[in-house]
C-alpha cells in the first residue's frame, strides 16, 4: 500500500484503481484480526464507508463518486482526494509500528458499538475477551475508548441508519465478493511485477 500520486502516463482509471486496492489492503491491515471473527463483515464494512473517521473510509466514498459528478466538482474532489493520501500514508505508518494486539482494539470497539455497547460495556467486553489487559485499570481503558467512540456517530443516528436500511445496500453476494477480490489482487499482483 503506497498511496502514491498520480503519474502523469497514468489514467484515472488506473490511478483510482490503484487507490482503492490501497485502502483495501489498509482495511485489511486495520481491521484484518478482527473480520475473520465477524459473522456479516459486509454490513460492518457498510458502517464503516457510512461513518468512520479514518482516511481510507473517506477516500473511498470520494474514489467511488469521482467519475459521476461533473467536471466543475471534479477538481475538488482530486484535492480531498490528495489530502487523504497524505492521512492514509500517516495511518499506515502508524499502524504498521502497533502490535497486532493494539491494532485490535479500536475495529473491536467500533463492531461492538455497531452492535449497540456504550462504551462501560464495550471495556468489560473487552477485559473480558482479553483484547484490553486486565492489568489495566479499566478507568484508562474506559479513557482510550471514549477517545474511539467520541469520533462514532451517535446512538441515536446509528438506530436511524440502521432502520433506514443505510447498511442493507453493503449485503453483497459471494460472486460480488469474488470478482472484487480477483480485481483487487489483479491490481495488486500487477504492482508487484513493476516493483
Amino acid at each position: 500500500m503506497k498511496f502514491q500520486e498520480k503519474t502523469d502516463d497514468q489514467s484515472i482509471e488506473d490511478f483510482i484503481s490503484e487507490l482503492q486496492a490501497d485502502c483495501f489492503e489498509l482495511h485489511l491491515l486495520a481491521k484484518g484480526d478482527i473480520l475473520e471473527a465477524l459473522p456479516d463483515s459486509n454490513t460492518f464494512f457498510g458502517f464503516l464507508l457510512e461513518c468512520s473517521d479514518e482516511p481510507h473510509y473517506k477516500l473511498l466514498n470520494h474514489l467511488a463518486f469521482y467519475n459521476a459528478v461533473n467536471p466543475q466538482k471534479k477538481e475538488a474532489i482530486l484535492f480531498k482526494i490528495m489530502q487523504l493520501l497524505n492521512e492514509c500514508r500517516v495511518l499506515v505508518d502508524k499502524l504498521k509500528v502497533q502490535s497486532p494486539e493494539e491494532r485490535s482494539i479500536r475495529p473491536s470497539a467500533e463492531f461492538l458499538y455497531f452492535d449497540g455497547s456504550n462504551a462501560d460495556e464495550i471495556v468489560e467486553e473487552m477485559v473480558a475477551t482479553g483484547i484490553l489487559p486486565n492489568s489495566v485499570s479499566n478507568e484508562n481503558h474506559l479513557n482510550l475508548i471514549n477517545m474511539y467512540v467520541g469520533n462514532f456517530p451517535s446512538f441515536k443516528k446509528l438506530e436511524e441508519m440502521k432502520k433506514d436500511g443505510d447498511f442493507e445496500d453493503f449485503d453483497l453476494s459471494d460472486e460480488d465478493i469474488a470478482q472484487q477480490d480477483d480485481n483487487l489482487r489483479s491490481i495488486i499482483a500487477r504492482r508487484e511485477l513493476d516493483s
